[in-house]
């Protein structure tokens, strides 16, 4: 409260007090006054009470969300109070909507996230890929694009690509240390260096900001690394069912919408039949536009780099168990996944082929 009551010199104006309550008590007057205002909404449209009513919902909703005066989750759970309060929809019918099918599988892939980010199975991978494709920062760029591309097939996008940003920026930090040290080692009269430079993999010093570290190369190459994370990722999240968000939407929409099509033969194996050689083509795409765009000039390969690289994942420690068991429920996942209706085409579709293929003319 002592915010509130300090002002300029010792007779605070009324204006200025009003300010410091208003600023004091910000989110309580939100919480207090959205409804107030949304409720236009309901008595602006008397004929459409219900239409009204969810309207209200929905935009008492997106002004708590962006402004945060309440946790996001429990504005989540507004729907839950409102929709029955309203008439909109019965509590059983609300609750059901939450606890949908598609949202425990996105549910299961987001625990599994967590999974993979606690025994650090993400950052083992990524470095043994990086430790194989060279020195180049084209090939590293490979590297992270197929890397995140193919973690994105089994984890949510926006998880893969929370867990790919560090590491990112780490591999960046360090090329641009060795960049740094590379150009600060000088000769001296008889042309034998006076600098000698440790190998990075052993230091122990903090990390510098990054943006006073990086130079006009390095920093195209961070980018080109950041964008190759975010776009392999959102690629990569098309080639599975469970890859992103949307085409879980699709998958617990499509029966609703179309309820007569309910044998459609869309399963998990026929859809990663479908998807995968786009997200293939895509990734590819992705690493020659963004190698263009950032890497057309970039400084070639040094043997240190993929020495620095292989000493990184060498001085990783021995695969603990919590990996083993993450690695292991991850192929049985897949497995489940991928015989829970396996299927190429549905029975109805190759039904109809075979009764349709004596009617076809003869050549």
């Amino acid at each position: 409260m002592e915010n509130i009551l300090s002002a300029e010199g010792s007779s605070p104006s009324i204006g200025s007090t009003i300010r410091n309550y208003l600023r004091y008590f910000k989110d309580e007057l939100i919480i207090l006054l959205t409804p107030l205002v949304c409720s236009i909404v309901i008595f602006a449209f008397p004929d459409y009470k219900i239409e009204a009513r969810c309207a209200f919902t929905v935009l008492l909703m997106e002004i708590y969300w962006v402004s945060e005066v309440l946790p996001l989750p429990v504005t989540a759970f507004i729907p839950m109070v409102l929709f029955p309060t309203f008439g909109i929809m019965k509590s059983t019918d609300v609750a059901r909507t939450y606890l949908a099918d598609t949202n425990f599988l996105f549910l299961g892939g987001l625990i599994f996230a967590v999974a993979v980010e606690r025994c650090n199975l993400h950052q083992r991978i990524a470095l043994f890929v990086l430790s194989i494709v060279g020195s180049q920062p084209k090939f590293i760029l490979l590297g992270f694009v197929l890397c995140t591309g193919f973690l994105s097939l089994w984890i949510s996008n926006t998880a893969i690509t929370a867990l790919m940003l560090p590491i990112a920026l780490s591999v960046s930090a360090e090329l641009a240390e060795f960049n740094k040290d590379e150009e600060m080692a000088t000769l001296n009269e008889n042309g034998e260096k006076v600098v000698e430079t440790a190998p990075l993999a052993t230091r122990r010093d903090s990390k510098k900001d990054l943006a006073n570290t990086l130079n006009v190369e390095d920093m195209k190459m961070t980018k080109a690394l950041l964008l190759g994370v975010a776009f392999s990722s959102s690629i990569g999240g098309l080639g599975t069912m469970v890859g992103t968000a949307t085409n879980l939407v699709f998958f617990g929409q499509m029966p609703k919408l179309y309820p007569h099509a309910y044998n459609t033969g869309i399963n998990f194996f026929s859809w990663m039949l479908f998807a995968f050689p786009i997200v293939v083509s895509g990734l590819i795409l992705c690493w020659i536009i963004l190698g263009f765009l950032f890497l057309r000039n970039s400084p070639p390969g040094n043997p240190r780099i993929s020495a620095m690289l292989k000493d990184k994942y060498c001085n990783l420690p021995d695969v603990s168990f919590a990996e083993k068991a993450v690695a292991i429920f991850f192929f049985i996942l897949l497995g489940l996944w991928e015989n829970r209706r396996f299927s190429l085409v549905s029975r109805d579709s190759l039904t109809k082929a075979l009764l349709l293929m004596p009617q076809a003319p003869c050549s």
